[in-house]
């Protein structure tokens, strides 16, 4: 209600609308970007510093929880700004990969203990390793890393508290270990990257617990046989997933989605496909769908295949779908 109210005052702007109506991201005018941070300032809410020149001269305040950093990461490693009630701490940088000082960041884990919020998505780590020093902030419920990892590590679930874990990579699957599993208060898991996907663990699941809390997922590998459907089940509330399809070491091709009864937006790609046509089950309550790669059958089967799908999916009152074709 008050976010409308600030756009109807044009003190807010829509930006982005989503396909089934509300509001997906929205701007502010310059100066009203101006003022809120000046605000922020004053009451102490946060600070944002641009430079070496504002780090260096940056007076601390023993009891700043939240600092917005856009500068050079040689540059706060050189300022060494010791905020130990940090609870939010966010950096922006243009650093090239080949910087050696991208090396080391441990020390932004081992000053900020009470962290909750670490944005990194802006700064590239060159480790093939997934950084083993973020565990020790335990307190974390938001954490958003890029780099070449290609790995989770199994203690990864010391971070029980954790919400959101954003993982930017540079290229190929990003895998989970089974102890993802245990991480119950995750709402949203997203590996992005170019061509960049993620594999979650689909063996012995039985003794392990469900992610019942987990609402957006992308970007998923799933392989058209019985593993697809054990790791679905672990995701039971999901309502917004990304999938990237596998025919790989299968014969059929089948993607039933069908008991994902609170997904409402999904996106399907393919990497590689089976020469049969894939048979997808959704969900009847399903508002928003994009599939592509697919190859589909634009001639002989064009109508076949969606009257098979509408009449799965068309009894719902608010349902869009975009087709991307290769």
């Amino acid at each position: 209600e008050y976010l409308m109210d600030l756009n109807g005052r044009n003190l807010v702007m829509v930006a982005k609308k989503r396909h089934i109506g509300g509001v997906k991201t929205c701007r502010i005018h310059d100066l009203l970007h101006e003022f809120c941070k000046e605000k922020a300032k004053e009451e102490n809410f946060l600070q944002v510093l641009r430079g070496y020149g504002e780090l260096s001269t940056f007076n601390e305040h023993p009891y700043l929880e939240r600092l917005s950093i856009w500068s050079k990461v040689e540059h706060f490693k050189k300022s060494r700004l010791f905020c130990p009630q940090l609870c939010s701490l966010l950096l922006f940088s243009q650093i090239e990969e080949s910087d050696s000082f991208m090396a080391d960041m441990s020390f932004v884990f081992g000053i900020y203990k009470k962290l909750r919020v670490l944005d990194l998505e802006q700064i590239f780590l060159p480790h093939k390793v997934f950084p083993k020093e973020v565990e020790a902030l335990v307190e974390l419920r938001y954490l958003g890393v890029q780099g070449a990892m290609s790995s989770i590590p199994f203690t990864i679930d010391k971070l029980s508290d954790l919400e959101t874990f954003v993982v930017i990579a540079e290229s190929g699957t990003v895998s989970f270990p089974d102890t993802i599993w245990n991480m119950t208060k995750l709402r949203h898991l997203h590996v992005v990257g170019w061509n960049v996907t993620c594999s979650l663990p689909s063996e012995n699941l039985e003794n392990t617990s469900d992610l019942w809390n987990l609402d957006t997922l992308s970007t998923l590998t799933v392989t058209l046989d019985d593993r697809a459907a054990n790791i679905m089940r672990k995701v039971p509330n999901v309502r917004q997933l990304k999938i990237q399809l596998s025919a790989a070491e299968c014969s059929v091709g089948c993607c039933n989605l069908s008991h994902l009864s609170s997904l409402e937006a999904l996106e399907v790609l393919a990497e590689s496909l089976p020469s049969n046509p894939v048979e997808f089950s959704f969900p009847l309550q399903l508002k928003e769908l994009v599939l592509g790669g697919l190859y589909l059958p634009w001639i002989d089967r064009y109508l076949s295949f969606f009257l098979a799908l509408l009449t799965e999916i068309l009894c719902t009152s608010n349902f869009q779908m975009w087709l991307c074709r290769k």
